[in-house]
């Protein structure tokens, strides 16, 4: 299987205001729908509203939704050129900005590693993550070590977005971009995403990350 290659500049999948993976007005819609469909009547859905049920009952469905374990054992081969770790993860779109020239890989021991994919379930800057990363013995995985990841688990990039900020380069405009790897409509990309400080990282973003 071939990687498409398209020349286009990054296209912003997990910075905050995005909603490629955020809930659609025709998704609310036909919420509003099925509530309508149950027989429900108005005196019953505000006291559900009233009762704080409704939040708790959402809130228990994503506990049971996040169960998934969020440790994974991948190989990662520092000495593998480039390329070749970009195709073993045989996506059907790369960003062409990522290359050996714009990523150098560091030396690292080349082996098992356990990455860990972090949710923190808010919108944050990257400087908050770092914090919360290194609070918890954590350091920002790199781009190996997210193609890595992307190559041993293909799918889990469909359920979500994972951000590597361990990896960064400076664009032409001036801009650190980071790698990151994104699902849409049954399509697996390698894309980047601008670094910048008055961003936000959109709340769904899950933060790959080594222990220390």
């Amino acid at each position: 299987m071939s990687v498409a290659v398209t020349q286009i500049g990054p296209r912003k999948g997990c910075q905050r205001g995005i909603t490629m993976t955020m809930v659609t007005p025709n998704q609310i819609a036909d919420i509003i729908r099925q509530i309508a469909d149950s027989g429900i009547n108005r005196a019953q859905l505000q006291a559900l509203r009233e009762s704080g049920r409704l939040s708790a009952l959402l809130r228990e469905y994503m506990e049971d939704e996040s169960s998934e374990p969020n440790t994974y054992t991948v190989t990662v081969d520092y000495d593998q050129p480039l390329a070749d770790m970009i195709k073993a993860g045989r996506y059907d779109w790369t960003n062409v900005d990522i290359t050996v020239e714009h990523f150098p890989v560091k030396k690292r021991e080349s082996g098992e590693v356990e990455l860990h994919v972090v949710h923190f379930g808010r919108s944050m800057t990257t400087k908050e993550v770092l914090v919360e990363l290194d609070k918890r013995g954590l350091r920002p995985a790199e781009l190996p070590e997210l193609l890595a990841l992307g190559a041993a688990h293909p799918d889990l990039q469909r359920k979500y977005s994972l951000v590597a900020l361990g990896s960064g380069w400076q664009n032409p405009v001036g801009g650190v971009d980071v790698p990151f790897l994104l699902g849409h409509d049954g399509r697996r990309s390698l894309n980047l995403d601008w670094n910048d400080p008055g961003h936000r990282w959109y709340d769904g973003c899950r933060f790959v990350a080594v222990s220390k």
